[in-house]
């Protein structure tokens, strides 16, 4: 798959792809936290315990500005592969053909539609993806 990944790809989840020829994103927000735990101590404050990193978490700033009968149903795709229920491989663009970051699920699609014409087709459909680590298990 990572092969199979054209020079022009942002990224792909699954066989979602972004790029300036299909969807592009305009932000990427990465995040990582790191998990505590509070250990409750008589007479004391409590301690924290280290239980190690939490999940990345992604969020593609989208918009789309309708030219095509195709660019009405991106977030449906997306939704799509969503309303399955399963993690699918990230693949991030690069010169060389694509980095393969693991597995990741989504967690979250927002959309909102502005600028209608007559019929209540929207000039514009702003939105973002959000989406997480699955947490595959280390091989060794």
């Amino acid at each position: 798959m990572i092969n199979d990944v054209p020079n022009q790809t942002m990224m792909a989840i699954g066989d979602f792809i972004f790029s300036v020829s299909t969807l592009e994103y305009q932000s990427l927000k990465t995040s990582q936290a790191w998990r505590w735990a509070n250990k409750d101590r008589y007479g004391r404050k409590p301690a924290k315990q280290f239980h190690g990193p939490g999940a990345a978490k992604k969020t593609l700033s989208i918009a789309v500005y309708p030219e095509t009968k195709q660019d009405f149903y991106w977030f449906d795709q997306l939704q799509q592969l969503a309303d399955k229920g399963e993690p699918y491989r990230l693949i991030g663009g690069s010169p060389s053909g694509g980095v393969d970051l693991g597995l990741w699920v989504i967690d979250q699609i927002e959309r909102s539609d502005a600028y209608f014409y007559e019929d209540g087709t929207p000039m514009e459909m702003k939105g973002s993806l959000s989406i997480s680590e699955y947490g595959e298990d280390e091989t060794q």
